[in-house]
């Protein structure tokens, strides 16, 4: 009687709560082993942007894309504007992106 009692009053059981266990997924080594940021990054496209390119004469506009650059460690995001889908355009994207954070180790 007394235990019952004693679940139903609210300080009484919100002092008797235990934490509870936190699972750990297994993460790869290149996730959590303390190095530079962006060695390890991983390259994405967002979604389609309109682009607005002026001229001195024409203002043209055309669609264009976001690269998107993820670094494993610390979920840092680094974003670069490209043109098209092109291979050409994703390669200048990544040297535009190599020469501001270094060069990495892997990319994914």
């Amino acid at each position: 009687m007394i235990r019952n009692l004693v679940k139903a009053v609210i300080t009484c059981y919100k002092f008797k709560v235990q934490a509870s266990q936190q699972l750990m997924g297994e993460l790869p080594s290149a996730r959590v082993q303390p190095v530079r940021s962006y060695l390890t990054t991983g390259a994405d496209y967002a979604r389609p942007v309109t682009l607005r390119l002026v001229t001195i004469r024409s203002k043209t506009i055309t669609k264009g894309y976001v690269a998107v650059f993820v670094c494993f460690v610390t979920k840092d995001v680094h974003i670069e504007v490209v043109k098209s889908l092109g291979t050409e355009a994703f390669l200048a994207a990544l040297r535009r992106f190599i020469a501001r954070r270094g060069k990495q180790k892997k990319i994914f």
